[in-house]
């Protein structure tokens, strides 16, 4: 069945729809638009920058290849700076080798002197008795050695006597060590019997040669000025002989 509609209808409903506007909502397009904007803009501003340089005189590009050359200089320098600073730990190395190599030298040097100078006093000794002066016999002060030992005014002392002529006989007798200088403004002396001897020195007996060694400690205030030996053979013939030592000398 079909469905008339008027006429007056028709036409009001025309009317309207002339009225209508459709309209379609996107909101992604704005900010797209957005994003590009954002995005763009220091392109644009950078763009726009360079050119600026560009048109004073400055060329990105050409300062781009300066930097790569300087990045490379300071790298090459680096590397110069690293090799130099090797050397340098290496020379230092041999430096101090060849320094403490020097001073090893320089010791064993003083001990072979020293060693060839009790040599030579040796033999010096040993000739001595071996081929005797004629003009002397009888028991002799060979040596004297006198050094610090480390003590308050304490010093070790080596005495050596000897008996020349090739035809010696054992001889007996005693030694006495003798320190003289001032105490004070007195003129005085210190004998070793202070220090364990008799007060007649100590004993000896021997055939060529003999040593004594011992230790003295020096009064307080006593300034030492010379050392006095003096040896008295009893046998095999009575004699005396005596041998006076600076104490400067023996003591330097």
């Amino acid at each position: 069945m079909a469905v008339r509609i008027p006429r007056h209808k028709i036409h009001v409903m025309f009317r309207n729809a002339r009225q209508w506007v459709v309209k379609v909502h996107r909101p992604w397009r704005k900010r797209l638009m957005l994003a590009a904007l954002v995005l763009g803009l220091p392109l644009v501003l950078w763009g726009v920058f360079d050119y600026g340089r560009y048109r004073a005189g400055f060329d990105s590009g050409e300062a781009g290849r300066m930097r790569a050359d300087l990045l490379d200089t300071i790298q090459s320098l680096r590397e110069t700076n690293e090799l130099l600073r090797q050397q340098t730990v290496t020379m230092e190395r041999a430096r101090d080798i060849d320094r403490q190599a020097y001073a090893e030298v320089d010791t064993n040097l003083v001990t072979l002197q020293k060693e060839v100078l009790d040599l030579k006093e040796e033999v010096a000794f040993y000739r001595s008795i071996v081929a005797p002066n004629k003009a002397v016999s009888g028991v002799r002060v060979q040596s004297l050695q006198l050094k610090a030992n480390g003590g308050n005014r304490g010093y070790s002392y080596k005495l050596v006597l000897a008996q020349m002529g090739a035809d010696a006989k054992p001889a007996k007798g005693r030694a006495k060590i003798v320190v003289q200088g001032l105490l004070g403004q007195t003129q005085s002396e210190f004998s070793l019997d202070k220090a364990g001897q008799s007060s007649a020195g100590y004993f000896f007996q021997f055939k060529y040669f003999d040593e004594s060694e011992g230790d003295l400690v020096l009064p307080e205030a006593f300034v030492p000025t010379r050392v006095v030996v003096e040896v008295l053979t009893e046998s095999p013939t009575r004699d005396r002989s005596e041998a006076v030592y600076s104490w400067r000398e023996l003591t330097s």
